[in-house]
């Protein structure tokens, strides 16, 4: 089986509801990582997604160092 790869940004949160969608037309699996998440993103995804927004909030916090897995750093 060929699995496709393909690298998108999405500049708008608007955007990356877009591609999420054609991604399900296409029945193609996919992940999406969100780095330095605004507010903005926080409502369209949590919206979109139906996610309530607390989910991103606690993956968006910078974790404690003691809780890290590798604590020698």
């Amino acid at each position: 089986m060929a699995v496709a790869s393909s690298s998108l940004v999405a500049t708008a949160p608007q955007d990356l509801v877009a591609q999420a969608a054609e991604s399900r037309r296409n029945r193609r699996l996919g992940i999406c990582v969100i780095e330095n998440i605004s507010a903005e993103f926080l409502e369209v995804k949590g919206t979109e997604w139906s996610v309530d927004h607390k989910f991103f909030l606690g993956n968006a916090s910078n974790p404690n160092k003691a809780d890290l897995w590798n604590k020698d750093d």
